[in-house]
């Protein structure tokens, strides 16, 4: 299970990614293989985590890949990691 999880917690965050990205799985191809792209979560830590109880492949996965916009470096994206697990981790029980 892929997605990008973006807990909006500084005005950087919003400028990046509120309000943005689809909200919805995606489908295409690669190497002529039907794909699923995971969707995108980006809001406020409250609201985020309300959103991602009500994924069903969240809560059916047992491991979730986080992926992280590697264009905006090293001390950003070590942010955006450390808000999912200051302010939504702990609130959905993963570890």
């Amino acid at each position: 299970m892929s997605r990008s999880i973006f807990a909006i917690t500084s005005d950087l965050d919003k400028e990046y990614f509120f309000g943005g990205g689809d909200r919805k799985d995606q489908f295409g191809y690669i190497d002529s293989t039907r794909s699923m792209f995971g969707r995108t979560y980006a809001d406020e830590p409250d609201p985020l985590i309300e959103q991602l109880k009500e994924d069903e492949a969240i809560q059916a996965a047992d491991t979730l890949l986080l992926t992280v916009p590697s264009q905006l470096g090293v001390d950003y994206n070590a942010h955006v990691l450390e808000s999912i697990i200051t302010h939504v981790a702990p609130a959905l029980g993963w570890r």
